[in-house]
């Protein structure tokens, strides 16, 4: 599970209670890095304070719900202005999974941890059952289909290679749609989770794109997010070294 939290002595509490109740814990201090860190990790559960600096908790809670590979986490918001209702409800309105308030009593902490990495485990075995058909589905497809697409393309191929300019152009048009229909088909097998988009009312479909991987973003303004790579400095700067040279 990932703690998130501006208090670096209560992170350490935090963790070492999490761990003595065994569960594998990650921490963040800087509420920027939370999203980065719960993309590479996928934990159980995310401890979010509230109010932090640079980006408060609410912030933070839209990031990660606006990323399709955290989106479902759960959400447990910890605050010490949370026994005023209208914090808890904003937090809650917004699809947090629970509330806890400072003070903490390790029992109701250790029981909500408990409850909710719980049901997340459920969760989660049941969408790998999901996933894994879909994988095996992307390959018994990537094979079928792509039979049929060297068929059409060989086909194609030699009706250009012996046929009019207008023929060669109606047989190259085909092998660049084969070529697209093929690089398509092909991530099906690049799929490393289900992750479903709206398509036509209440009906739903797999997205393709959100389904495969992709590299941790930095919340904006994190350290080290948007910053210049090196190299690319260096060539900038000798460029603009060449130009005044000139």
């Amino acid at each position: 599970m990932l703690f998130v939290d501006d208090d670096s002595e209560l992170l350490r509490l935090l963790r070492e209670f999490a761990e003595g109740w065994g569960y594998e814990t990650l921490s963040e201090l800087d509420s920027r890095r939370a999203l980065a860190t719960a993309i590479q990790f996928r934990p159980d559960l995310i401890v979010l304070d509230a109010v932090m600096p640079f980006m408060d908790g609410y912030q933070v809670f839209d990031a990660l719900r606006g990323e399709a590979k955290t989106a479902d986490i759960p959400i447990l918001f910890l605050s010490g202005t949370g026994r005023d209702v209208k914090s808890r409800l904003k937090g809650l309105e917004k699809g947090a999974w629970d509330y806890l308030t400072k003070p903490i009593d390790l029992d109701e902490l250790r029981a909500r941890l408990a409850h909710h990495v719980s049901q997340r485990q459920r969760t989660l075995l049941s969408e790998d059952k999901a996933t894994e058909v879909v994988k095996r589905t992307a390959v018994f497809l990537n094979h079928s289909i792509n039979n049929l697409l060297c068929t059409i393309q060989l086909a194609a191929e030699l009706t250009g290679a012996n046929g009019t300019p207008q023929e060669k152009r109606r047989a190259g048009l085909v092998a660049k749609n084969v070529q697209g229909i093929h690089d398509v088909i092909s991530k099906l097998r690049k799929i490393k989770r289900v992750v479903l988009t709206g398509y036509i009312g209440d009906e739903r479909m797999l997205d393709i794109e959100k389904s495969i991987e992709e590299e941790a973003p930095l919340l904006p303004g994190a350290p080290g997010a948007d910053e210049p790579d090196d190299e690319a400095v260096a060539d900038e700067k000798g460029s603009d070294d060449k130009s005044r040279e000139r």
